[in-house]
Order: C-alpha cells, then sequence, then structure tokens
C-alpha cells in the first residue's frame, strides 16, 4: 500500500487494539455500586419478607382491613421497587469493571431512581435507613461526575478525514 493511500484517512492503527485500562476511581465506582446492590436487595428482601412475617408481629384479626391492605401493599409495592433497582446496580457495576459504554448512564439511572425512591419514603413515612439512602446517593452522584470517571466513559470523535480535522483546528483557533 503506498504512503498517499494512507494519508486521507485515520484508520485503527495496532496500538488502538489494546485494552483500555481502569483507573482506580472508576474501579471504585464499580465496587460502591455492588455495595449499593446488597444494600437494596437486602432492603426488597426485608420488605419481601415482613408481609409474611407480620402474623407474627400482629394477629391479622387485629388488624382492621384498611391497615391490613394499606400495609401489605406498601411493603409489596416496595420489595418491588427496591429488587429491580439492586439488579440495575448490579448491571452498572459489571459495566464500570468491564468499561462499557452505557455503564455511566445505567448508574446515573440507578441513583436518580434510588434518590426519588428516597424523597417517596422520605414523605410518606421517614423509615430510619431513607437518610443513608439519600447521603450515599448524593456521594455517587458526585463521585460519578470525577473527571476521571468521566473521562473514561466519554464518547471520542472519529476523524475519518485528516484534511477536515485539520480545517475544524483551524476553526477553533488552532493550526499549524
Amino acid at each position: 500500500m503506498a504512503q498517499g493511500d494512507d494519508a486521507g484517512s485515520c484508520k485503527i492503527e495496532p496500538t488502538c487494539n489494546e485494552p483500555r485500562k481502569r483507573p482506580w476511581p472508576v474501579t471504585a465506582v464499580g465496587l460502591f455500586l455492588l455495595l449499593q446492590a446488597v444494600g437494596l436487595f437486602v432492603c426488597g428482601a426485608v420488605y419481601f419478607a415482613t408481609v409474611y412475617l407480620l402474623d407474627l408481629w400482629a394477629p391479622l384479626s387485629a388488624l382492621s382491613a384498611e391497615e391490613l391492605i394499606l400495609g401489605v401493599v406498601n411493603k409489596v409495592v416496595m420489595s418491588i421497587v427496591f429488587i429491580p433497582l439492586s439488579l440495575l446496580a448490579i448491571l452498572a457495576a459489571i459495566g464500570f469493571l468491564r468499561l462499557w459504554r452505557n455503564a455511566w448512564t445505567n448508574a446515573m439511572l440507578l441513583q436518580g431512581l434510588t434518590l426519588l425512591v428516597a424523597l417517596f419514603l422520605y414523605f410518606s413515612g421517614k423509615p430510619w435507613y431513607v437518610y443513608l439512602q439519600m447521603l450515599y446517593g448524593i456521594f455517587m452522584v458526585l463521585y460519578l461526575n470525577h473527571h476521571d470517571v468521566r473521562m473514561t466513559f466519554r464518547r471520542k470523535p472519529v476523524v475519518e478525514d485528516r484534511e477536515e480535522a485539520y480545517r475544524g483546528d483551524e476553526r477553533c483557533g488552532g493550526g499549524r
């Protein structure tokens, strides 16, 4: 292949095939997401288990129908919310540890949904763990916006034509 044939386009070179190195903050976020997945799963399992253990704490005949229905429905709904959130956290953690492109978006979606659930819990009954859930979510949002984490998952522009890239550089104040 002649040298002039390769001048018009930027092809993938052998150095581009090297695996990307995962920075330490990305690994830390992956581990924090695994910890969050465990916490969310435990919350969901506790809510789900209390539906079945409700008879042990208070005889069902002593509760009114309204209290029984609202209590059971609330606990079932919360378990249905927490367990899928834990699965999303596991998916985001695996994505961070494997450097999948959409892992950052999945993790931010998870944090938004977790904070939304925490706000719902805060205004509906204030369980003891809602403050911990809010603090952890805020910490994760701040850590996800760390420079090294964001730069690892940003999209890199693809330049096919070197002349076009040079003209674009001139428009931005650069040039040779």
